[in-house]
C-alpha cells in the first residue's frame, strides 16, 4: 500500500514538474527504441492535462531518422558554429539557439508549414529551440539525447 501511494505521488509530482518542459508531437515512439514506459506514461498524462497545448515528444535516433526521411522535415543543428564545423548530421542547417537572433534566423531560413527536426549535443539546447519553434507554429521532432545519441547509435555524420 505504501509503495502504491508513493508511486502515485511521484507520478503526480513528475507530471507537474515537467508540465512546462515536456512537449508532444506525432512522433511514433516505440518502447524498444530507448523510450521508457515512465516517459510514455508521463507524456500521456501531460497530454490529458493540457490537451489544448501543441507539444512534442522526444525521439530516439531511430525514430528521429525515420521522421526526417518520411516527413521531409527540415533538419536543424542548434549547436555553435565550432561544434557544427567539427561534425554534424548530413544535411543539417545550422541555427545557433544561443544567438539573440535565433527566432529571426529560423523564420528567415525555415519553410513554414514544413516539420522541423532539431538537435544539439545532448538535448538540452535543442529543447529550448524546440519550444521556440513550436511558438512559431512548426511541428517539431526532437532528438532526445542529441548528437551524442546519434553517434552512439552509429548513425552517419558529416565532417567537413
Amino acid at each position: 500500500m505504501r509503495e502504491s501511494v508513493l508511486l502515485v505521488f511521484l507520478f503526480c509530482l513528475s507530471a507537474s514538474l515537467f508540465a512546462q518542459q515536456a512537449r508532444l508531437v506525432d512522433c511514433p515512439i516505440e518502447l524498444s527504441e530507448h523510450v521508457s514506459l515512465w516517459d510514455k506514461l508521463v507524456g500521456e498524462k501531460l497530454q490529458s492535462l493540457y490537451p489544448d497545448k501543441q507539444m512534442f515528444e522526444n525521439c530516439s535516433s531511430i525514430t528521429f531518422e525515420r521522421a526526417i526521411q518520411t516527413t521531409g522535415a527540415q533538419l536543424i543543428d542548434v549547436r555553435t558554429q565550432a561544434e557544427y564545423d567539427e561534425e554534424h548530421i548530413p544535411g543539417a542547417l545550422l541555427i545557433d539557439v544561443r544567438q539573440d537572433d535565433f527566432d529571426e534566423q529560423a523564420a528567415k531560413l525555415l519553410q513554414p508549414g514544413k516539420p522541423v527536426a532539431v538537435y544539439c549535443r545532448s538535448g538540452v539546447r535543442s529543447r529550448k529551440a524546440a519550444e521556440k519553434l513550436l511558438l512559431q507554429g512548426f511541428q517539431v521532432y526532437h532528438l532526445d539525447r542529441g548528437f551524442n545519441q546519434w553517434k552512439e547509435d552509429r548513425k552517419s555524420v558529416e565532417r567537413p
